[in-house]
């Protein structure tokens, strides 16, 4: 995954294109995730779309797999809350993280 993942950050960032740089983030951040690397995983998914709730929700993840509850509280917390019109991504994180902060 490290391997594809470098060719498609290398070719976003020679094209320039920021949709394609903020996935590579994201996908880098992914890929940290799942190697429980959360602080390497929530600097990546710091650079990609933030309008996207569902990285902000990987983002109060990363945290909350860290132990940084406080941290986790206030993402969990910005997915809750977020002011956005409906999108799917929102429909899918939003309840969760709502959840999620009532738990901590």
């Amino acid at each position: 995954a490290r391997a594809l993942h470098a060719k498609f950050a290398a070719t976003a960032a020679k094209n320039g294109n920021r949709f394609q740089i903020w996935n590579a983030h994201e996908l880098a951040g992914l890929i940290g995730m799942a190697e429980g690397k959360y602080a390497a995983a929530i600097e990546e998914f710091q650079k990609s779309n933030l309008q996207n709730t569902y990285n902000l929700f990987r983002i109060a993840r990363c945290y909350d797999q860290a132990g940084q509850i406080d941290k986790a509280k206030e993402y969990y917390d910005k997915v809750a809350n977020f002011n956005q019109l409906a999108a799917i991504n929102y429909g899918l994180v939003r309840h969760r993280a709502s959840q999620r902060l009532s738990a901590l």
